[in-house]
């Protein structure tokens, strides 16, 4: 008996040392409770870590963590509405006007890291094509911005009116708002040092960014069950990277690394207990 107690919990304190495990997803275990009271809150904690590190070695990057956070929010409040906004275009503007703060905020980052430039180290870029290329993603978000600012100001001056149906349907406009998140996230990565940009943007884009959409907002269980393999992947090639790699990643954030290792393997033993 104390063979296999000893087993279990080798097998538990080991998940997120393997890229990928195989379990029997019907015997995960995931409340209610113990989402609000313990998941969330460490997803969140990661993410901020991540923003730490982030922040440490890079130069602006709370700029860019601005803009990133404010185009997240836009897609989940332009989610929350486009239900209501295709069931009746009439009444859309009055579910859709709560992102016109966000619109503004967007803009106003933009204005910023714009105003910024001139002042960067000319290290933050690693050449003049990188340094084109973060203009060119400011401004499709900001084109994008302005187009859906547009849309939402034509909303209002037609609403409740016949000539609201020759307004046009929200899922472009939801498409644009999904484009400015993505183009939030490669104007990020942007600002990351040349040779940890792989692992960053690895992380970044199979790891954050669908818990940040799916899990950290509200419990989605099967979405999360059914990707926890997966998840668990990821979060192990960017750790294994940055701790025992060979990226350059300075060696007094190893210890943050762990902080985020552990948050993530606690998640993990929580679910299989």
């Amino acid at each position: 008996m104390k063979k296999i107690i000893f087993a279990i919990l080798l097998t538990l304190s080991s998940f997120a040392e393997y890229p990928y495990f195989k379990f029997d997803s019907s015997k995960l275990k995931l409340s209610d409770y113990s989402y609000r009271r313990y998941v969330r809150p460490q997803l969140r904690s990661i993410k901020n870590d991540f923003y730490y590190i982030v922040k440490r070695i890079t130069y602006t990057s709370q700029d860019f963590i601005n803009l990133r956070e404010n185009t997240l929010k836009l897609v989940l409040q332009f989610d929350g509405a486009y239900n209501d906004c295709k069931k009746n275009q009439k009444t859309c503007y009055q579910h859709i006007k709560e992102v016109v703060p966000l619109i503004q905020a967007i803009e106003r980052n933009i204005k910023k890291l714009r105003e910024d430039f001139i002042s960067l180290p000319s290290k933050q870029y690693g050449n003049v094509d990188d340094y084109i290329n973060l203009i060119s993603l400011l401004d499709n978000i900001d084109n994008l911005n302005l187009r859906i600012q547009s849309y939402i100001q034509l909303l209002h001056l037609t609403e409740g009116t016949n000539f609201s149906t020759y307004v046009p349907y929200i899922e472009k406009y939801k498409n644009y708002v999904g484009k400015m998140y993505n183009y939030s996230n490669d104007a990020f990565i942007y600002i990351i040092p040349n040779e940890l940009k792989p692992s960053f943007e690895q992380f970044l884009d199979n790891f954050l960014s669908p818990l940040e959409l799916k899990m950290i907002p509200e419990l989605d269980r099967r979405w999360f069950i059914d990707r926890l393999g997966d998840l668990n992947m990821q979060w192990n090639v960017f750790h294994m990277d940055l701790e025992k790699g060979q990226t350059g990643f300075p060696r007094e954030y190893v210890r943050n690394v762990k902080v985020m290792h552990a948050r993530w393997n606690s998640i993990l033993k929580l679910m299989f207990y």
